[in-house]
C-alpha cells in the first residue's frame, strides 16, 4: 500500500512511479531506469515480487546486473489471513538461484533499517 510510504511520497513526489498491481511492469521499469543511470528502488509484497515478476527479476535485473533494489514485504506467511495466494514460503530459495543478487531477511525493524541504509549507499 502506498499509505506506508506516505512520508516518501510527500518528500519526493517526482520520484514515485506507482504501477499498481503490475509486478512485471514494476521490475521492468526499474531495470530500465537503472540502465539509464538511475538507482531504482522497488517495494512490493514478496509473494508477487518473487512469483509474478520472476522472469523480469531474472533477466532484467540479475542477468543485466542492473542497480535495482528489490524490497519484498511480508515474506513467508506473515500475510496470514489473506490465504495461500499471499504466502511466500519459497521466496528466498527462488531468488538464490539467480546470480548478481544479494538477499537479506531482517528479523526486526532495526535490522531492516540497517539493510535499507546499506542497500542505498
Amino acid at each position: 500500500s502506498t499509505a506506508k510510504i506516505a512520508p516518501f511520497i510527500k518528500a519526493f513526489p517526482d520520484r514515485l512511479i506507482n504501477v499498481g498491481i503490475a509486478e512485471q511492469t514494476l521490475v521492468g521499469t526499474a531495470a530500465g531506469l537503472a540502465l539509464g543511470g538511475k538507482v531504482a528502488v522497488t517495494c512490493n509484497a514478496a509473494p508477487f515480487l518473487v512469483s509474478r515478476a520472476n522472469e523480469q527479476v531474472k533477466v532484467d535485473v540479475c542477468y543485466n546486473n542492473t542497480n535495482v533494489k528489490l524490497f519484498g514485504l511480508n515474506a513467508g506467511t506473515s500475510y496470514g489471513p489473506l490465504a495461500s495466494t499471499h504466502h511466500s514460503i519459497d521466496d528466498i530459495a527462488v531468488m538464490r538461484g539467480f546470480g548478481n543478487i544479494e538477499i537479506y531477511a531482517p528479523s526486526c525493524p532495526l535490522e531492516c533499517r540497517q539493510i535499507i541504509d546499506y542497500a542505498l549507499e
